[in-house]
């Protein structure tokens, strides 16, 4: 890295320091010559702060050109490609993107048509499926492919053939989002998808304005995982460890108590166990996490000289240490963890902010919400509250 190079980028830092005003920005208005490296002058600390502070940052570029530039200096920031795929996106406007319900279309026409009209829509269709991205206006549709069909002509007309002219490409207000039976594999909603969990979102002025609208009504993520992208997880039963006493059976599910662990995958100190007592066994609650609470699934137990049932739950304070007794045979749930700070729930939906499972409403509305591989057979419609105004209470705090 040259030292002229070194400068620049220490420059471009200014922009991501903190405020001085919480509602003024710092703004950086830099200028240098041909050939000084400004992009990875800028790039640099873009990614840095983007990785320390869970947050992407969205570049504003005016021409395509300038987009592909900016994605193959990116290959020196993250040099695995999976990788780089998943930390550094590229969004472009829709007209870009090839449309999968226009492309089924398009298709039935073409393959009716001769055996010329068949074979480029065979070729396309190949390259819808290995596309990186399905830009077909100035991706990685090879450009040269029409031009071997010019004698093709779709409904009869002589005009020259673009993505555009087959009707391929997205077109403005048609869209019709989760009513499309291609919704869930979507290039413009994979992009969509793909921006929200990355690190450098590169981008034209439009959309990185509406990006912008869409942060200041909303704000950002207060957790590294408030935003991760979900994900489903099979753990098989001789995975979680047991441990057994005189009166007492109990799995651990999740997170570590007692000296138990395992290799579940949890996103914060917590524990999680399935408990079968004995009549008249005792025990004490794990003292290594401070909010711990018991769910009595079957039969009855005493606590602090109260008896509780099935159905129940006990949340206990910070630092209590009850004796717990089963008055019965009994079956609970043991869980609890670290406090995670203010969270708002409404039906599935838990954020740190109102805004968030607002937005959460709409992408389930829309199906932009992708249920797992092998449980996505049903859809459960967004419940409703009769009493209260359209689009369910407001969510309410969980201290």
């Amino acid at each position: 890295m040259r030292q002229s190079q070194r400068d620049y980028a220490a420059m471009a830092t200014h922009a991501f320091e903190p405020r001085e005003r919480k509602d003024i920005n710092n703004i950086l208005l830099a200028e240098a010559g041909t050939g000084l490296g400004k992009t990875l002058g800028y790039l640099a600390p873009s990614y840095l702060w983007a990785r320390k502070n869970n947050a992407p940052v969205w570049i504003s570029t005016y021409t395509k050109n300038l987009q592909r530039q900016l994605d193959q200096e990116t290959a020196r920031l993250v040099q695995d490609p999976a990788e780089r795929r998943e930390r550094i996106v590229i969004r472009k406007g829709r007209e870009n993107y090839a449309c999968l319900l226009n492309m089924q279309e398009v298709f039935g026409r073409l393959t009716g048509a001769n055996a010329r009209s068949a074979l480029l829509a065979a070729l396309i269709a190949r390259w819808a499926r290995f596309s990186r991205d399905g830009d077909i206006v100035g991706g990685d549709f090879p450009s040269w492919l029409l031009s071997l069909f010019q004698d093709v002509s779709l409904d009869g007309e002589g005009r020259g053939l673009t993505p555009a002219a087959l009707g391929l490409t997205d077109r403005r207000g048609e869209c019709i989002y989760a009513g499309c039976t291609h919704y869930k594999r979507c290039f413009i909603e994979r992009s969509v998808r793909a921006g929200r969990n990355a690190d450098i979102v590169i981008a034209n002025h439009a959309l990185v304005l509406h990006q912008a609208a869409i942060d200041q009504a909303i704000g950002v993520a207060k957790t590294p995982d408030e935003e991760a992208a979900p994900g489903f997880n099979n753990y098989r039963p001789e995975q979680l460890p047991i441990f057994t006493d005189k009166g007492i059976w109990m799995r651990l599910i999740a997170g570590n108590a007692y000296g138990l662990n395992n290799d579940v995958k949890t996103n914060s100190p917590l524990f999680y166990l399935h408990v079968v007592l004995e009549a008249g066994t005792k025990f004490s609650l794990p003292k290594e996490h401070p909010e711990r609470a018991i769910y009595i699934v079957k039969g009855s137990i005493e606590a602090g000289g109260n008896e509780y049932k099935d159905g129940q739950m006990l949340v206990f304070t910070k630092g209590a240490d009850p004796i717990i007794s089963a008055k019965e045979n009994s079956t609970i749930m043991l869980l609890g963890g670290e406090p995670l700070g203010e969270r708002f729930i409404w039906w599935n939906f838990v954020s740190s902010r109102k805004e968030r499972i607002e937005q959460a409403k709409e992408d389930w509305k829309q199906g932009r919400i992708i249920l797992p591989p092998n449980d996505n057979k049903e859809f459960i419609p967004l419940p409703e509250d009769k009493s209260k105004p359209a689009g369910g209470p407001p969510p309410g705090a969980l201290s």
